[in-house]
């Protein structure tokens, strides 16, 4: 299980990192977004669909096809007449927002895959959403998943490899960056790019200024650190009003 807030970039990162790195090596990923399921049927569907050769929904020959290979597995998963491919990887994401009902039952439906055809399973999620809405969480997680890897991105690292702002921020301000976002107790990769587009257009702004003030480089960090805070505080629903009295300068 790979866990983090929503927005930090687990899914960014599963897909360009995980899915780069073991790919070289063989490994076939299924990636299944699990938002709004609340069945079985869907869930297996989707599940075989990616990978089935034979899945054709606008043939009826297909479709049987499909009912057989379902029927077979889930009937009697040790004999399943075409075993999942070796190499594959399953890949569920957004594991808080399936419906809350079937919470328990899907990861007893994905644990058909790990045990009886010793697949291979990463979960991505919100685990505090979990805990708050599932109430036997931790019990059905012991059951099902062994590890779990809390995700948080770096910051300096994107900003100094990300092609649109490496070499236009020195480390005095990714640091006022890091800092703001440490105290503002976020780690949302949205917000930071947000505040990266929009500051990148108020720098322009002030490099256009005909006779610069001495103190430039002051003002350029102070708008830095309150386009942080702005930001940051906003996108947690902290009231606009307010924060412009406490972003106001006399």
């Amino acid at each position: 299980m790979i866990s983090g807030e929503w927005g930090v970039g687990k899914t960014h990162f599963l897909k360009n990192n995980v899915f780069q790195l073991f790919g070289k090596s063989g490994y076939r990923f299924i990636y299944v977004s699990l938002i709004g399921y609340n069945n079985e049927i869907r869930l297996e569907n989707k599940i075989f669909q990616t990978f089935n050769p034979f899945y054709n929904p606008s043939t009826k020959t297909a479709t049987e096809i499909e009912a057989e290979y379902l029927e077979s597995f889930t009937v009697d998963p040790e004999n399943t007449k075409t075993p999942l491919p070796s190499k594959t990887v399953l890949c569920f994401d957004d594991l808080e927002r399936i419906d809350d009902n079937f919470f328990e039952s899907a990861m007893g439906l994905m644990n058909i895959f790990i045990e009886h055809n010793e697949t291979k399973c990463i979960f991505l999620c919100n685990e505090n959403i979990l805990n708050e809405k599932v109430s036997r969480y931790r019990e059905i997680k012991e059951k099902y998943i062994r590890y779990t890897y809390p995700f948080t991105p770096d910051f300096s690292d994107i900003i100094k490899s990300n092609n649109e702002t490496k070499n236009s921020y020195n480390e005095e301000e990714i640091s006022i960056i890091l800092t703001i976002f440490r105290k503002g107790n976020s780690s949302n990769l949205r917000t930071l790019f947000y505040i990266l587009s929009i500051f990148k257009l108020w720098n322009k702004m002030l490099d256009d200024i005909k006779n610069p003030s001495i103190f430039k480089t002051e003002i350029r960090n102070l708008a830095l650190s309150y386009c942080c805070f702005y930001s940051i505080e906003s996108r947690k629903g902290t009231p606009c009003e307010l924060l412009d009295k406490i972003t106001s300068v006399h």
